[in-house]
C-alpha cells in the first residue's frame, strides 16, 4: 500500500513466486494486473546457489569480488545481470506516463542503482539492500536514468505496527 498512492500504471515482477506475491498484493491495492519480465530474476548463482559462503572456494570468492565479468560455475556475471536489467529499465522508463512498480530481487535492484549512477558493477559489494524496502529511479529529459531513492524501509514500520 506504500506505492498504491503513487499513481502507478504499471505492476511487473520477477517470476520467481516471492517476487510475485508481493507483486499480486500491489496489483491488488492499485486495480493493476501483474506482468511478469524474466529480465527481473535474480542473478543466476549456479553450482553455487544454495552453497554457504564458506564453501565457495576463497580464490573463486576474491575474482567473483573483483572482476564483473566472473560468474560463478553455471551461473550469470555481474555484467550478465547488469545488462539485462539495463535493458528493461530503458525500455520500461522510455516508454511510461506514470510510475511503474518492478519487484525484483537484490542483485537486479543493485544492478539498477549502478546503472543509473553510471557506476561499475563491482559497485554493488559495499550497497546493501533490505527485503521490502523500495528503491526508486526514474528518467531524465534526456533519457538517462536518475537515482531517485534507495533502499527506502519507512513504510515497514506501518507494517510493523498494524
Amino acid at each position: 500500500t506504500a506505492l498504491a498512492g503513487e499513481g502507478p500504471v504499471r505492476v511487473v515482477t520477477s517470476p520467481l513466486q516471492r517476487a510475485r506475491a508481493p507483486a499480486e498484493a500491489i496489483a491488488a491495492a492499485t486495480g493493476l494486473s501483474v506482468e511478469i519480465d524474466d529480465r527481473l530474476i535474480e542473478l543466476d548463482y549456479g553450482e553455487w546457489d544454495g552453497l554457504p559462503m564458506g564453501r565457495v572456494p576463497p580464490e573463486a570468492w576474491a575474482r567473483w569480488h573483483a572482476d564483473p565479468g566472473f560468474a560463478p560455475p553455471g551461473g550469470e556475471s555481474l555484467l550478465d545481470v547488469a545488462a539485462r536489467v539495463e535493458d528493461f529499465c530503458a525500455e520500461t522508463l522510455a516508454g511510461e506516463r506514470g510510475p511503474v512498480i518492478a519487484v525484483s530481487h537484490v542483485s537486479p535492484i543493485k544492478a539498477a542503482v549502478c546503472a543509473a549512477l553510471g557506476a561499475d558493477p563491482l559497485v554493488t559489494w559495499r550497497m546493501f539492500c533490505s527485503v521490502a524496502s523500495i528503491t526508486r529511479i526514474g528518467a531524465r529529459p534526456d533519457g538517462a536514468s536518475v537515482l531517485l531513492g534507495f533502499n527506502e524501509t519507512a513504510h515497514l514500520a506501518a507494517i510493523g505496527s498494524a
